[in-house]
């Protein structure tokens, strides 16, 4: 079996490099890493609601207390009392009776006197409130964690790794052509490129190089045509005073040193 190209083996120890890296960032390490399995995990408790026998006692008081209003209404109209007690009699017993209906009939009329039953209702709400305290406590413990089931779909974990690495695959291609067809038409952009790709030092050695030929070059023109050698000189250097930043001047003076 023939051997890789060095260059070529190198490319691709950089592109894996590269997806590795590129999935702990972009994924998070708990989407990538198979789950360990885990025991006594807290479960989504279902939210409190009042049980049956609590929905009933609450019926009993409500029909209880539009019976006991009708009454009030009936016999404050029957002794002949002033429009001031009449009146409101009636609006209670509108009151209670549409209470009663909105929570519908109990299954079965209590029997118990209305002070019995009203200690029933309060005792039946403080136990449903209790659950809800219990459920709060509890649901707040788990505020922020994700529930499992939950998403709008599920991939396996190779599945979802190959999909990482096929995605950052076609990224790093596109972004790559996006770079080579950048340099082919635009010089500068090629010679960022190369820069990058030569790194420091090369870097250094391209500078000396580009100005050890201009050295070369005055040379030439002083010995060929000493007349205007000094006025070449003259122009280069301040055209590159002008293009160049100090900034720039300080680099290449660190580059080519």
């Amino acid at each position: 079996m023939a051997e890789r190209p060095p260059q070529q083996t190198h490319q691709v120890k950089r592109l894996l490099a590269l997806l590795g890296l590129s999935a702990v960032l972009f994924t998070g390490c708990s989407s990538l890493i198979p789950k360990q399995v885990e025991f006594f995990q807290d479960k989504v408790e279902q939210y409190p609601t009042a049980k049956r026998a609590e929905r009933e006692i609450q019926r009993q008081a409500a029909q209880r207390a539009a019976e006991k209003a009708d009454e009030t209404m009936v016999a404050a109209i029957k002794e002949g009392s002033s429009p001031t007690v009449v009146e409101p009699a009636k609006e209670t017993t509108k009151l209670t009776d549409a209470v009663s209906r909105s929570l519908g009939p109990p299954a079965y009329p209590s029997s118990d006197p209305s002070d019995v039953l009203s200690r029933k209702l309060d005792h039946a709400i403080a136990k449903l409130n209790q659950r809800l305290d219990e459920f709060k406590a509890d649901n707040d413990k788990n505020v922020g964690h994700k529930i499992e089931d939950t998403g709008l779909f599920k991939v396996p974990y190779f599945a979802w790794l190959a999909l990482v690495g096929a995605g950052l695959f076609v990224v790093y291609f596109v972004l790559k052509t996006l770079v080579h067809v950048a340099a082919a038409g635009n010089p500068a952009v090629g010679l960022g490129l190369h820069a990058v790709q030569l790194g420091g030092r090369g870097v250094a050695a391209l500078a000396k190089e580009v100005i050890h030929g201009g050295e070369i070059f005055k040379e030439k023109i002083a010995a060929e045509m000493p007349e205007v050698a000094e006025r070449i000189e003259k122009i280069f250097q301040s055209a590159h005073r002008e293009a160049q930043s100090p900034a720039t001047q300080e680099a290449v003076k660190k580059l080519i040193s």
